[in-house]
């Protein structure tokens, strides 16, 4: 019986009993499978060191097997050109509501936010979804380059704070 209840919970909530950490971040780097996988790499290995998230708007040619091998295989990669220290496991999301709330249409994006991120069923702010004020980097560079750049731009002591550990990290300061 407590089975077919969180099956119930997790058909009306898709999000019922998902690991919500995976959100609690303020650097999200948005990515699309059509680019090249080193940039893929840089930008997993990137994240997995600070604590930020890489997103994908959907799955490799729609089915979760496809996904799951294309990530595998980026992974795999990442962890045979490191050859010290423990295995690299970055945290991945797919969710085109992120996409849709942050307005991204084009990828690569780097994206600060002033708050944490919360995981939405749908993208309206009405249901509990709200977008946090944000800064945004688009194109292809390295992420210490766009969060000092955001870090540069910000007008709040906050993010400014936020990000100085990070980039530090990222530089290997």
């Amino acid at each position: 019986m407590n089975d077919l209840a969180q099956q119930g919970k997790q058909l009306m909530n898709p999000y019922a009993g998902q690991d919500e950490d995976r959100y609690a971040t303020r650097v999200l780097v948005f990515v699309s499978s059509s680019l090249p996988d080193k940039v893929i790499q840089n930008y997993l290995r990137q994240t997995q060191r600070i604590g930020g998230a890489v997103v994908f708007r959907g799955l490799v040619n729609n089915t979760m097997q496809d996904m799951r091998d294309y990530l595998a295989r980026q992974i795999a990669a990442l962890n045979e050109t490191s050859s010290d220290g423990p295995a690299i496991e970055p945290s991945i999301l797919i969710d085109p509501t992120l996409f849709r709330r942050f307005n991204i249409d084009q990828a690569p994006v780097t994206i600060a936010t002033q708050a944490d991120i919360k995981p939405c069923i749908t993208d309206r702010t009405e249901n509990g979804c709200p977008t946090p004020p944000y800064y945004a980097v688009r194109g292809d560079v390295s992420l210490a380059w766009a969060l000092e750049l955001i870090a540069r731009q910000s007008d709040t002591a906050t993010i400014k704070d936020a990000l100085r550990p990070l980039i530090k990290r990222l530089n290997g300061t």
